[in-house]
């Protein structure tokens, strides 16, 4: 199953989980989780492995992304954190005000091609943020988050 989300898709304030797109294996165009406070996990999405760009930002509860461990491919930009299969972003990572996030997961990133911009997360601390984009060897905007 593919999908080609609008700019539309990506806020509701009472989500709670994305069961619902289960067979979801491939979005041809940008996949955006976005200001959805009430989330807390995206296991419904275990099956993606393409999308054409990925944002996750500010979903206050999210407290994982070890739904998205299947994804493989990604043309575009990635906005988010945990994802352990990925290992090449072409463009930027940026990953931003993620209010409950402590670590960033990505064990087998080894390129990201632009910029890695890790900021405003107050719980991470900056010596990970700082080692995170030392290891994928991108130019690093990294500020605003925790303690070291």
């Amino acid at each position: 199953m593919a999908w080609r989300p609008s700019r539309k898709d990506g806020r509701n304030q009472a989500l709670q989980q994305v069961d619902a797109l289960a067979n979801l294996v491939q979005v041809g165009g940008e996949l955006v989780i976005r200001d959805n406070p009430a989330l807390r996990t995206v296991d419904g999405l275990l099956n993606l492995a393409q999308v054409g760009a990925l944002t996750v930002l500010d979903n206050r509860a999210l407290l994982d992304l070890a739904g998205l461990r299947s994804l493989e491919a990604l043309a575009g930009g990635l906005s988010l954190t945990g994802l352990s299969s990925l290992q090449v972003v072409e463009t930027n990572l940026i990953i931003q005000g993620n209010e409950v996030l402590t670590e960033l997961g990505m064990e087998a990133l080894e390129e990201v091609g632009d910029l890695v911009s890790i900021r405003d997360n107050p719980r991470l601390s900056t010596q990970a943020a700082e080692e995170f984009a030392a290891r994928v060897g991108a130019t690093a905007d990294i500020r605003n988050n925790g303690a070291p």
